[in-house]
């Protein structure tokens, strides 16, 4: 199954060949929520009563994704032409990057021709879907504090952090042999960006929101 629209398989007369794993085929994932009710300490009531701690926790492995060649090797113009995979691939890597903030997701060769290759007038080998991308970790932190204006009338000033740890969450590898050395195999980007919502989408770098809210 995938996610995207008009999606065909590469070769029509064989369907069998694209079985593999779903693109929402995430196999391991903890989400928590935390909630606190502060009892009340001493003090005056306006400032001591009221206080509310939440946490929500996730914690995923990566989603899947299929390296393309990204040229008309099949010679039928669909472009789900996938590579030939030779070999094991090491991957997984969040520590080898450089000054321009690119990430080799391939630990074994940013352009990794030992492992992958592009059919000549032939399909690829590789299974769909069979190399998984970064995982996700996020830890996201609210303060509440109610209070009453009047008998009906209450307000609640909240203060809400997102990623309160910083965790540098990726967006999936380049997968296109054709993009070449230096693009293909690398990340240069965070999923929050990836998915259409710099700096405060999932995962984006640690911010925080204020707000009151009026409740009447």
């Amino acid at each position: 199954m995938t996610q995207y629209r008009n999606t065909v398989p590469e070769n029509s007369f064989d369907l069998h060949a694209d079985y593999g794993n779903m693109d929402y085929d995430v196999r391991n994932t903890y989400v928590a929520y935390l909630n606190y009710t502060v009892p009340q300490f001493a003090g005056p009531h306006w400032l001591s009563a009221g206080w509310q701690l939440n946490s929500l926790m996730t914690f995923r492995t990566g989603t899947p994704y299929t390296v393309y060649t990204g040229t008309d090797t099949s010679g039928t113009g669909e472009g789900e032409d996938r590579v030939d995979m030779n070999g094991p691939l090491v991957e997984g890597s969040r520590t080898i990057t450089n000054h321009s903030g690119v990430l080799s997701w391939f630990t074994n060769g940013p352009n990794n021709n030992s492992t992958f290759s592009a059919p000549v007038n032939a399909y690829g080998t590789m299974r769909r879907n069979a190399l998984y991308g970064p995982g996700y970790r996020d830890v996201d932190l609210s303060v509440f504090k109610d209070g009453h204006i009047t008998e009906r009338v209450s307000a609640q000033f909240r203060v809400e952090m997102f990623n309160l740890f910083n965790t540098i969450n990726l967006a999936p590898p380049d997968n296109y042999l054709s993009d070449g050395t230096g693009a293909f195999g690398t990340i240069t980007s965070t999923i929050g960006y990836y998915n259409g919502a710099p700096g405060i989408g999932p995962g984006e770098p640690f911010n925080t929101q204020l707000a009151l809210k009026i409740i009447f």
